[in-house]
């Protein structure tokens, strides 16, 4: 059962996220406002992770999206618009660890400052 609703639920997620490579920023604000609006996932992808071994993570299904994230963040990264700072998938796990733990730890700021410290951050990190 958790399986079938962890992965409804990064489906979602996914659908209504889709990555724009050009502006890592923006598509890090975007998953911020995701996970304050259902904070569940993030609590639902740590307990996957913590006690299943993060098994919920590599479903078939967000293996693929996750590698087709990385392919355009490298795609953008051989243009110049994003730092070769950081290979394709440490960037894009950058982007997840920031925009979903961040909203935990800063649970006294508003939605709007979380946001911003976000998107600041992932622009500096990856810019």
């Amino acid at each position: 059962m958790f399986d079938a609703v962890f992965a409804a639920l990064i489906a979602r997620l996914v659908a209504e996220n889709p990555i724009d490579a050009q502006h890592l920023d923006e598509y890090a604000g975007d998953l911020v406002d995701s996970y304050l609006e259902r904070p569940e996932l993030v609590r639902l992808a740590l307990w996957d992770r913590l006690e299943r071994g993060g098994a919920g993570m590599r479903s078939p299904e967000l293996l693929a999206t996750d590698a087709a994230k990385a392919a355009a963040i490298a795609d953008a990264q051989a243009s110049g618009v994003v730092s070769t700072r950081f290979d394709a998938a440490e960037a894009l796990a950058i982007i997840i660890v920031v925009a979903s733990i961040l909203p935990l730890v800063l649970d006294d700021t508003s939605d709007a400052r979380v946001r911003e410290v976000v998107t600041t951050a992932v622009t500096r990190l990856l810019g």
